[in-house]
Order: C-alpha cells, then sequence, then structure tokens
C-alpha cells in the first residue's frame, strides 16, 4: 500500500507531465535566404526549429541517410568544420541525376533552437538557386519540408505516447486514490 505521500507525490510528477506536454510546442520557421559561403553570396532554404541543435542536427543526419542514403557529415579526416554538414559527390535523384554537393550550415548559437541552412551545387561549381535551376531548387526545397513533416510527426507522436503512458498510470492508481480519500 502506498502512502498519502507517496500518492501526493505521484499525482504532482503526472499533472506536471501532462501540463508539460500540453505547453511544449514546436515552433517552425521557414524563409529563403542568403549565406556567404567560399566568398560567394549563395541562395539557401532556411527552417529553423525548438530543440536542442544536437538533437536536430543528429535528426536530420539519420532521416537524410535512411531517406535519401545520403551520409551528411560535419567530420573530415584532417579537419572538423562544426559550422557545415556536407555531402559531397553524391546523386540524389529527386534533385538531379548530376552528382551535387549538399550543404547545411547549422547555426547552433541558441540553446534550444536549431537554424539549418540548406543549399547545393553541382559538382561544376553551379550553385543550386531558384533563378537559374527551379526545378532543381524546388525539389532540393521539397527535401526540406519532407524533413520537417517527419520531424514534427516525430515530435508530437513521442509527447502523445508520454502523455498517454502517464494517462494510464493514473488509471491503474485509481483504487490508491479512492483509498486515500476513505482515510
Amino acid at each position: 500500500m502506498h502512502s498519502k505521500y507517496d500518492i501526493m507525490r505521484y499525482l504532482i510528477v503526472a499533472i506536471s507531465v501532462i501540463c508539460f506536454f500540453s505547453m511544449d510546442e514546436q515552433s517552425l520557421y521557414y524563409s529563403e535566404g542568403r549565406i556567404d559561403y567560399e566568398e560567394i553570396l549563395v541562395q539557401t532554404i532556411n527552417i529553423k526549429l525548438n530543440g536542442k541543435p544536437d538533437i536536430i542536427k543528429e535528426s536530420f543526419q539519420k532521416w537524410m541517410e535512411d531517406k535519401y542514403d545520403v551520409d551528411l557529415d560535419g567530420k573530415s579526416l584532417l579537419f572538423f568544420d562544426k559550422e557545415f554538414m556536407k555531402a559531397n559527390g553524391v546523386v540524389i535523384p529527386e534533385i538531379s541525376s548530376r552528382k551535387i554537393d549538399l550543404i547545411v550550415k547549422v547555426d547552433e548559437t541558441a540553446a534550444d533552437a536549431t537554424s539549418f541552412h540548406v543549399f547545393a551545387k553541382f559538382k561544376n561549381g553551379d550553385f543550386i538557386i531558384k533563378k537559374l535551376f527551379p526545378y532543381e531548387f524546388k525539389e532540393l526545397e521539397s527535401i526540406v519540408f519532407q524533413y520537417i513533416t517527419a520531424y514534427l510527426s516525430e515530435f508530437y507522436i513521442t509527447g502523445a505516447k508520454a502523455v498517454e503512458k502517464t494517462i494510464e498510470d493514473l488509471k491503474d492508481h485509481k483504487g490508491d486514490i479512492k483509498e486515500l480519500k476513505k482515510n
């Protein structure tokens, strides 16, 4: 039998978890932008998501590998470029049959938000920009939207499962609460 304090502590924790998940919403910002890369102003697809940068960065890397067999990595043998994740010489048929370098600048300046600046260039050095390569740019944008959809779906499903588990735990202890009322 649980003591009155154990039951009250459990109720406080359960209510706190429910409140946390009901208030924990995801904000998404999308825009087109420009950044300086290799001394060239490059058009980018920008997204900003709430969440720890390391978690979202890892999620994006894993998603690209699973979905497109693209290994985005910020590391090379001699250097570590934390600012950019790159996949050099990859073919993503949705974008082009030609080899491209997919580049993602990760802005980790905020502890609770992550900004990605996604862009690509062909191996001949031409950047995929909307004006010169509208089809390829649109497909790159589509890939970014697919990732956002997958990430947000997982974010809310995980939160809903946690709330469901808390509710089930509360139901399991309903008898204990009725017993507490009797005392």
